[in-house]
């Protein structure tokens, strides 16, 4: 019973002593150090001194992802890490106060989901650091040729992990807008937790009419320029159902341009599913990336 390991999980934090006290390091934000500071998520200010054999693993436009080995004295034992430098965050950064509160929501109410143990911050840059969970296998899109060769079991409890994940993530009211096989995480082939809450949004808020995301697994009614919703996330989903049972990204080799876009909401294309797949996997995928909002 997945609830009932979720109560028991959040009683064991409950009774953890984890070191919160964030106003030894000179904090910036007041909105950063209440997250911090909160006892509900409990979260640990972490020494970037803690830290070893630190390598890049990955670079994008907002940050950059390295490698870790930290001892977390709390259960004294080392762990492996992914630290995420957030760019320009030593100046007030309302996107990073954003993801740390929601990796924090999201894990307080689903345990199983990538965890977050705290924040650090980079001594030359004074760059703040989100401390994750380190996933030793990469990322889904890495993966897709080893995937696609898993018997279906596998491959199905790899769906519902991404499934699972996504279900939390709107279960909080929130949007994740940017659902790739590159934002998908796996610590083993048939697992996985859906990352990088960065764009994610409240479905209450007004959007500022941007396009976020890879476009082939955009919905066809945030290209037309609509508004980004729950439905259009359910959209990536199944393009992503595309890519685990075909083992090719979405549109592979086709280029991401104005072409793609006239395609995708003028004719109605969609990327391919692999051959010999069982129809209610076809089924389903279909009507996740339904242009009919009301099918999802």
């Amino acid at each position: 019973d997945i609830q009932r390991a979720n109560r028991w999980y959040r009683k064991g934090r409950n009774i953890k002593k984890i070191n919160t006290d964030a106003s030894h390091e000179g904090l910036d934000y007041d909105e950063l150090k209440k997250v911090i500071n909160d006892e509900k998520f409990k979260l640990s200010w972490i020494p970037f001194n803690e830290f070893n054999k630190v390598y890049e693993i990955g670079q994008g436009g907002f940050a950059t992802v390295y490698f870790a080995e930290w001892i977390d004295k709390n259960e004294n034992r080392r762990k492996q890490v992914a630290l995420k430098l957030i760019h320009n965050s030593y100046k007030y950064n309302q996107e990073f106060v954003d993801e740390l509160k929601n990796y924090s929501e999201i894990g307080y109410e689903n345990p199983s989901f990538l965890k977050c143990y705290g924040v650090s911050r980079e001594p030359n840059s004074k760059d703040y650091i989100i401390v994750l969970e380190y996933a030793k296998e990469g990322s889904l899109r890495e993966n897709l040729s080893k995937v696609v060769k898993m018997d279906w079991k596998k491959k199905l409890n790899l769906l519902y992990c991404v499934a699972s994940d996504l279900e939390s993530i709107h279960s909080q009211e929130l949007i994740h807008r940017d659902l790739h096989s590159g934002n998908i995480l796996q610590d083993l082939l048939h697992n996985a937790y859906i990352s990088d809450l960065g764009l994610s949004t409240s479905s209450d808020i007004k959007q500022d009419g941007k396009i976020h995301g890879v476009m082939p697994y955009v919905a066809p009614e945030v290209l037309r320029g609509q508004q980004f919703t729950q439905a259009a996330d359910v959209y990536s989903f199944g393009v992503i159902m595309t890519e685990i049972s075909s083992g090719k990204r979405a549109f592979d080799g086709i280029p991401f341009n104005i072409e793609l876009d006239s395609k995708i909401c003028d004719e109605n294309e969609r990327s391919e599913l692999g051959e010999g797949i069982p129809g209610c996997y076809v089924n389903l995928a279909k009507r996740c990336m339904d242009s009919d909002q009301i099918n999802d």
